[in-house]
């Protein structure tokens, strides 16, 4: 049956789907990277976590051989044109497009890794123009007492290509100018994020810094990380200031699963004048490394996918524990917490108890 729809566009002339790049058009094809490509006799198999996608060429066809020899299949990007490539290669272009395994850029800027991997994990709901452009754009700037941990983080999240500031300490004088950048950065449509990594989550200097963010309303998320004390790690909560909850609401509501231990035996910098520094006692083998990885993943993924982050919604912690059990990981939500004095403005955009109110 024809159809009388008026005369054929470019792309139906030409046989191709539109969108795809013009004819003779030197093309950068980009695979997608959350799979494993391998090559047999005259088929390719793509394994996507448990499924597998085959295609396959006849016998006497050498276009797969052809693209190994290109080196396309060992590299996580190529360029091609179509003058130069078979109506076999151009059809098993087209399949490996439609089967979401390539992605055709016609641009002349790269994406960089971390946005590739981050928007495929998402299933592309955030373009990868975007999220390249919050990736150069986006602010983090840490801080804390655990610079042996801030120091493994920043250096790892600078790699992914992240701008990354620190502050050693957030004091009154400091805070104003802490609270600047980020204002700054926002009359240029930047976005901020601050990491406060301390030895010990529940530590006075990590309350202090709470609340001196939360004051100054920081206009951006707050991510807090607590070093290993001998038994666990947290990572987390994530804090929005005026739209959440804050670490020491969290705090009240962690504190009434503790026991009460003297403060000279807590984990972080004792003000008894018998201790001269802070010494790890039990510490995990390369627990510093599980933290930074764990950690640098939580924010490498908000700030190139903002919202849409699955592990980014606020009052979200994540747990790395010693059991008998070995390592463990887990994730928590909390959703109710105890509001307190520091962030008690918030109580008028909706029920006192609830995390946020975004």
């Amino acid at each position: 049956m024809t159809s009388h729809r008026g005369p054929a566009t470019p792309e139906e002339q030409s046989g191709k789907p539109e969108g795809a790049p013009a004819q003779g058009a030197p093309t950068t094809y980009s695979w997608n990277p959350l799979l494993v490509i391998e090559t047999g006799d005259h088929e390719m198999r793509v394994r996507r976590g448990d499924s597998v996608t085959v295609l396959k060429e006849p016998s006497g066809s050498v276009a797969l051989s052809r693209m190994v020899e290109l080196g396309w299949l060992d590299a996580p990007a190529f360029t091609a044109n179509s003058r130069d490539m078979s109506d076999e290669m151009e059809y098993i272009l087209e399949g490996l497009i439609q089967n979401d395994i390539l992605r055709p850029h016609t641009g002349l800027d790269t994406i960089p890794p971390v946005v590739a991997e981050y928007c495929a994990r998402s299933g592309y709901q955030v373009e990868e123009a975007e999220a390249t452009r919050r990736l150069h754009s986006t602010r983090l700037i840490v801080s804390g007492d655990n610079t042996s941990l801030a120091d493994l983080l920043i250096a790892e999240l600078r790699s992914l290509g992240i701008t990354v500031d620190t502050l050693d300490t957030f004091d009154a004088k400091e805070g104003q100018d802490f609270t600047q950048m980020p204002a700054t950065a926002a009359e240029k449509g930047q976005e901020s994020v601050a990491v406060s990594v301390h030895h010990d989550i529940l530590s006075e200097a990590s309350l202090r810094q709470n609340r001196l963010l939360v004051e100054q309303q920081f206009p951006g998320r707050i991510l807090f990380v607590g070093g290993f004390d001998g038994k666990r790690s947290v990572i987390g909560p994530w804090v929005v200031p005026g739209s959440s909850a804050c670490l020491r609401c969290w705090a009240y509501r962690y504190h009434a699963n503790l026991i009460s231990v003297p403060e000279s035996v807590r984990p972080g910098a004792p003000k008894s004048p018998w201790h001269l520094h802070h010494r790890p006692r039990a510490p995990l083998p390369a627990a510093n490394r599980l933290i930074t990885a764990l950690t640098s993943d939580l924010i490498a993924e908000y700030v190139t996918l903002g919202p849409h982050a699955p592990s980014s919604q606020p009052g979200t912690y994540r747990v790395i524990e010693s059991s008998r059990n070995g390592t463990v990981l887990d994730r928590h939500h909390v959703l109710r917490v105890p509001r307190c004095d520091v962030c008690s403005q918030s109580r008028t955009t909706g029920y006192p108890q609830v995390w946020h109110h975004g």
